[in-house]
């Protein structure tokens, strides 16, 4: 009895690129063309609002907002940083040139 060759993952992504979904549905809300069993752009689905579009932006412009602050507050703890390091390079730098002499 032979032993089947095993299939590689390129020929099982070939043979699993039928399965998609071809048929695309009518939305009830709108003249559109949208896949089955997703919200659409505007936030309804079956006709309901699902997703309020007005408070997901505000989300989304404090999100962002949040973390331009954060940025900023990052850059100037790090500008700390870098200052104070150079101060204690520097006067280490004049401690040896002290010691040299």
């Amino acid at each position: 009895m032979s032993v089947r060759m095993r299939m590689t993952k390129s020929k099982t992504g070939l043979r699993r690129s039928h399965h998609g979904v071809k048929n695309l549905s009518h939305s009830k809300n709108e003249d559109g063309v949208t896949k089955s069993h997703r919200v659409s752009v505007d936030g309804k689905y079956k006709g309901r609002v699902i997703i309020d579009m007005s408070k997901r932006e505000e989300r989304i412009m404090k999100r962002k907002a949040d973390k331009k602050a954060k940025k900023q507050q990052n850059d100037v703890t790090n500008n700390e940083n870098k200052t104070k390091e150079n101060e204690v390079i520097a006067a280490k730098n004049n401690t040896e040139g002290e010691l040299k002499i």
